[in-house]
């Protein structure tokens, strides 16, 4: 679908800036991101930070405060780079990087870092990923890292094993921790077979961990 037939990205920044959120200009980068224009593609990048910054600084609210759609903008932008190569949007992320990063860590936005983390991954950004993950695994609440979340979902942990590209010894480390917190049988069985899957990879074909400790290189290719 073209971008003719929605709003023009300027419609759709300037009405997420009036309601200090991101909902909108994420409802127009869903619809856009697979044949956007490079115009409008640098224009959403530039944009997306315009929003980030302008709530910032207000009190998360999930749902609410307009935060939870800024990792989904970031995913079309994704989406639309993997065909373009523009390297201005990892330039941007990883300028604005320490911002997020101080933002998450206020307000305790697991979820979020966990999102953010694969946008890192994508733009090959290393070094910011190796902070993130650290970040998620070291930090993260009890909470967020046992408990299961509605609908039947996966445990925060499991997530980092399944989504995470982790060295071995950090998947040893969420291994230990699941056995030492986590009571209910099936919940560690899982993250047993998530670990064992991992560890077992044969060399040069890891299954999401990383080649060294080093994180000099990344194994893992996302679909």
């Amino acid at each position: 679908m073209s971008e003719d037939e929605y709003n023009s990205i300027d419609e759709a920044f300037n009405a997420s800036k009036n309601k200090q959120n991101t909902n909108e200009l994420f409802d127009w980068l869903s619809e856009n991101e697979d044949d956007m224009s490079v115009k409008n593609a640098k224009k959403s990048v530039k944009f997306i930070w315009e929003i980030f910054n302008l709530i910032s600084e207000k009190p998360y609210e999930e749902d609410h405060s307009g935060h939870d759609y800024f990792t989904g903008c970031l995913d079309c932008m994704d989406t639309w780079n993997k065909e373009n190569a523009n390297k201005k949007i990892d330039l941007l992320i990883k300028n604005n990087f320490q911002a997020v990063f101080v933002f998450i860590k206020k307000n305790n936005l697991y979820q979020i870092a966990l999102e953010l983390s694969e946008n890192l991954r994508n733009s090959n950004l290393i070094n910011e990923y190796k902070t993130l993950t650290n970040y998620i695994i070291e930090e993260s609440s009890d909470e967020w890292k046992y408990d299961s979340w509605s609908g039947g979902r996966v445990t925060g942990i499991e997530h980092c094993l399944d989504k995470l590209d982790i060295s071995k010894a950090q998947a040893d480390k969420i291994l230990a921790m699941a056995e030492t917190n986590i009571s209910r049988k099936a919940d560690l069985k899982k993250i047993k077979e998530l670990h064992l899957e991992r560890s077992n990879a044969l060399d040069g074909n890891y299954d999401y961990l990383q080649i060294n400790d080093n994180w000099t290189k990344f194994s893992r290719i996302f679909d």
